[in-house]
């Protein structure tokens, strides 16, 4: 299996606040970290999540569809799938912390 990564994380970015109309300061993204392995007949995801204040969520879609939750989850979560066996698939995760932070990662693979 090919596997091609590519990780995305939210930038810091002002934003007008409502009461002050002042620009107010977001605070980076989660550092996400996403890693798909063989394991018998069937794929692990592995999402780990760096910087977050928890509790915290993580999501993981498959093609673009929900296929796991973690509400709370830990730092590093697992998922054994059959669904990624043969042919291409978009793996992404996205984690939400506490104070409403955010980041993700997305894979690619090939089997």
């Amino acid at each position: 299996m090919n596997v091609e990564t590519l990780a995305l994380r939210s930038a810091a970015k002002t934003d007008d606040a409502p009461t002050t109309g002042r620009p107010v300061a977001r605070r980076p993204g989660l550092d996400v970290r996403l890693a798909v392995r063989p394991v018998g007949g069937a794929t692990a995801v592995t999402v780990k999540v760096g910087g977050a204040r928890g509790p915290f969520r993580v999501y993981v879609y498959v093609d673009g569809d929900l296929t796991e939750a973690w509400i709370p989850a830990k730092e590093t979560n697992e998922l054994l799938s059959r669904v990624l066996r043969h042919g291409r698939h978009t793996v992404t995760a996205r984690a939400i912390d506490a104070l409403g932070r955010w980041g993700g990662a997305s894979t690619m693979t090939v089997g």
